[in-house]
């Protein structure tokens, strides 16, 4: 991860898996902490670079909040996966009024 991050860049894409995936790595071995550092920043940096309803944002808020239940802490856990599904959501209703969209272009 380390030479992904100083070759392409902490806010390159494959660099970003590469961090989720250490996470995952990292809470299967119990190293809880170490995950939630890593999803926090993956996380962050997805919704800043391509905002909270992208699909690999919402993927790093759901791994985020798993985190959150295995270290027990529930209320931080539910607050993160509704917020998830809040953009979700949201995300969905948009490209069902787009396709609603594009469906009376071409009914015309």
């Amino acid at each position: 991860m380390q030479v992904s991050t100083r070759v392409l860049g902490q806010e390159n894409h494959h660099t970003l898996i590469s961090m989720a995936n250490l996470a995952i790595g990292y809470k299967r071995q119990g190293r809880l902490k170490e995950a939630e550092k890593l999803e926090l920043q993956v996380t962050k940096i997805r919704s800043q670079l391509q905002g909270w309803s992208n699909r690999y944002t919402l993927s790093s808020m759901k791994h985020l909040a798993a985190t959150y239940r295995a270290q027990g802490r529930w209320t931080e856990a539910i607050k993160l996966d509704i917020k998830a599904t809040m953009y979700q959501i949201r995300a969905t209703c948009r490209l069902k009024r787009y396709d609603l969209q594009i469906r009376r272009i071409f009914q015309s």
